[in-house]
């Protein structure tokens, strides 16, 4: 784990364009604004209100506060693989062992997604500090955004679709 932080680190540098490092950049932020005397206690007052009533309106606030902090490009996905588990269990979801052999599936195949998309960048840094830049042929260039936008969707789709498939089937057998 200390190489491939150590790789990423060397390659792109922490709270960049390619590696933003949210969590990394809240706490330098609030760290600085605490030693440098100028924290907004305005936005930390805000924050406290807003904690109070997510526990006052029973929201589970860990996936609260995740939520508010990353971006939206990152929480899509979870987003989507929650509303696919709530199908899933809304129609299938009378048998409660085979809901969790569903569940257990549908767990193990997002790891290996999260797991392999992380050693794939773990590998792309690598590449990264060997050829000292970053490998632009990794690149996938689209002659027109749009296109790209939509290639991008029907494979988000696709994934989707397949994710269901695989939990449906699970839940059936």
């Amino acid at each position: 784990m200390c190489l491939a932080v150590y790789y990423l680190g060397k390659a792109y540098g922490f709270g960049t364009d390619e590696l933003p490092a949210p969590q990394a950049t809240l706490m330098k932020t609030v760290l600085d604004g605490v030693l440098d005397g100028n924290l907004r206690w305005d936005l930390v007052g805000i924050g406290a209100a807003f904690s109070i009533l997510v526990i006052f309106f029973k929201i589970p606030p860990l996936p609260f506060a995740v939520g508010m902090y990353l971006p939206l490009y990152t929480m899509t996905p979870v987003f989507m693989g929650g509303m696919l588990r709530h199908f899933i269990e809304k129609k299938y979801g009378g048998d409660k062992s085979k809901v969790e052999r569903g569940k257990d599936q549908g767990i193990l195949l997002g790891s290996g997604f999260i797991a392999g998309e992380g050693l794939m960048g773990v590998v792309i840094a690598v590449i990264a500090v060997i050829i000292s830049r970053t490998p632009r042929y990794l690149e996938i260039h689209y002659p027109s955004e749009w296109l790209g936008q939509v290639i991008s969707a029907v494979i988000f789709t696709g994934l989707g679709w397949f994710l269901y498939s695989v939990a449906a089937k699970s839940r059936k057998n």
